[in-house]
C-alpha cells in the first residue's frame, strides 16, 4: 500500500532514464482506455493489496476457527460440568480481535464494532427461535428458503479495506468450520449445553466486533454471521444423543444465566 503510493508518480521519469524514452515505455506498460500509466498502476497494486488481504483474513479464519474447534468431540462426554464458555471459544475469539486491532493501527478508524452489550436474561431472541422447535420435513423446507451466506470472497471488488470486513470474513469462516465440525461429532446432554453457551456467547459478541449496520455486498454482516452460528447449533441438537433436549425451556434458562454470569463476572 504504501508502494501504491509512491510509486506511480515517479514511473514516468523512472522509465525515460532506465529504459530510454517513453516509446518504449509504451510497449512494456500498455495501459488501459481512459487510464494514464499512474492510474494503471495503481490499479494493479491494488488488486495485488486486495489478494494480500484475502489470504491473510483466510489465514485469519483459519487459525480462529482451528482454535474454536479444538477438543470440540469431548462435548460427547456425559460428565462434562458446564459453567462458562470453553476456553477454545475464547481463544477463537482472541485471533479474531488480534487481527481486528492490527488492521484498525493499518487502517484507521476504530477496532470495534462496538461496546459489549449487556445481557438481558428475559430478551434472547435466538434461544426461542421457533426453528429451532422444527425438524424432519418442515425444518429441510425451511432451510430452502434461507438466505444463503457465502464464506469466501468471490471477486476482488469484494475486498474491503477496513476492519469491519476482515473481521466479518473471519468469523464467517469460523462459523461455517463450527457447522462442519459440528455435522461430525455426538453431543451429550452436557455437552450440547456447552456448545449452545458458546454458540450464545458468539452471538452475542459479533456486534462488538463488526459495527452492527455493517454490510458486504450487500447483506447484512451480523445476521449473516448469526445465521451461521444458529445452523451449527441446529446440526449439534441433531447429533444429540437425548431427543428434544435442544428444545427444552429449563437448558435455555439456564444457559441464558451462565451466559450472564461470565460476561458479568
Amino acid at each position: 500500500r504504501l508502494a501504491a503510493a509512491s510509486v506511480g508518480e515517479n514511473l514516468v521519469q523512472s522509465i525515460s532514464a532506465h529504459v530510454g524514452g517513453k516509446k518504449k515505455s509504451k510497449g512494456m506498460f500498455p495501459t488501459s482506455r481512459g487510464q494514464n500509466r499512474e492510474e494503471e498502476v495503481s490499479a494493479r497494486f491494488q488488486q495485488a493489496a486486495s489478494r494480500v488481504l484475502i489470504v491473510y483474513t483466510i489465514r485469519i479464519g483459519g487459525l480462529a476457527a482451528d482454535s474454536l474447534c479444538e477438543n470440540l468431540e469431548a462435548l460427547s462426554d456425559d460428565a462434562i460440568v458446564v459453567k462458562y464458555p470453553r476456553v477454545e471459544t475464547c481463544a477463537a475469539l482472541g485471533v479474531v480481535k488480534g487481527a481486528a486491532e492490527k488492521c484498525a493501527g493499518l487502517f484507521g478508524g476504530p477496532s470495534r464494532g462496538g461496546p459489549v452489550e449487556k445481557v438481558d436474561q428475559n430478551e434472547m431472541p435466538s434461544l426461542t427461535n421457533p426453528l429451532y422447535c422444527k425438524s424432519g420435513v418442515q425444518l429441510d423446507v425451511e432451510r430452502l428458503f434461507k438466505e444463503k451466506v457465502s464464506v469466501f470472497p468471490e471477486t476482488l471488488e469484494e475486498v474491503e479495506f477496513g476492519i469491519f470486513w476482515v473481521s466479518f470474513q473471519a468469523l464467517k469462516m469460523t462459523s461455517r468450520a463450527l457447522l462442519e465440525y459440528a455435522r461430525c461429532c455426538s453431543f451429550s446432554m452436557e455437552g450440547f449445553s456447552q456448545l449452545q453457551l458458546d454458540v450464545e456467547l458468539l452471538k452475542h459478541l459479533v456486534e462488538h466486533y463488526i459495527k452492527p449496520d455493517y454490510s458486504s455486498n450487500g447483506k447484512d454482516a451480523c445476521m449473516s454471521v448469526k445465521q451461521l452460528l444458529s445452523d451449527a447449533l441446529l446440526a449439534a441438537g441433531e447429533r444429540c444423543v437425548e431427543e428434544g433436549y435442544a428444545d427444552d425451556a429449563e437448558i435455555q434458562r439456564e444457559t441464558k444465566q451462565r451466559l450472564h454470569v461470565f460476561l458479568t463476572d
